[in-house]
């Protein structure tokens, strides 16, 4: 089964104009071709200070594009899309805006993300079969219901 592990992080700002921090570590599972079931942790505060999420991550050929969608708990989405270009792919391939919408359809909020270069090691090591990342995003899930079943 093809499946990877990626964290992307960046800011959003508010209509207000008020900066916030997001970032996702995501383990993305093939379900179909170019089609991938993602499930992971998320900070995105005010709307989740951290938690799990899932959704969906589409890669199209024509026109190139890679598109996430995330479900916060609370009903806010996570929507982003990079568009892979040839003559720039370092910056296409890792750098996407994001909007947090919510469940009325409202945006909350709009910025980017970006995927960090010095992980890239740890994300190709992802693809690999024994998993490794998957089992450290596990443990960390794990971390985090135990903290929420302990405050009660």
């Amino acid at each position: 089964m093809l499946s990877f592990v990626e964290t992307m992080r960046g800011t959003v700002t508010e209509p207000g104009g008020t900066e916030r921090p997001v970032e996702f570590t995501v383990s993305a599972t093939r379900v179909a071709t170019g089609r991938f079931e993602l499930k992971g942790l998320a900070r995105a505060a005010p709307w989740l200070e951290e938690g799990e999420v899932r959704g969906t991550l589409v890669m199209s050929l024509l026109p190139p594009a890679i598109t996430y969608h995330l479900e916060l708990p609370g009903g806010v989405s996570l929507d982003a899309q990079k568009a892979p270009r040839p003559w720039r792919p370092l910056h296409s391939f890792t750098f996407m805006p994001v909007t947090l919408t919510a469940a009325d359809g409202r945006v909350v909020a709009q910025g980017s993300m970006r995927f960090d270069l010095r992980e890239l090691p740890k994300f190709a090591a992802s693809w690999l079969p024994f998993g490794s990342q998957q089992r450290q995003l596990d443990a960390q899930r794990r971390q985090l219901l135990r903290a929420e079943l302990e405050r009660g």
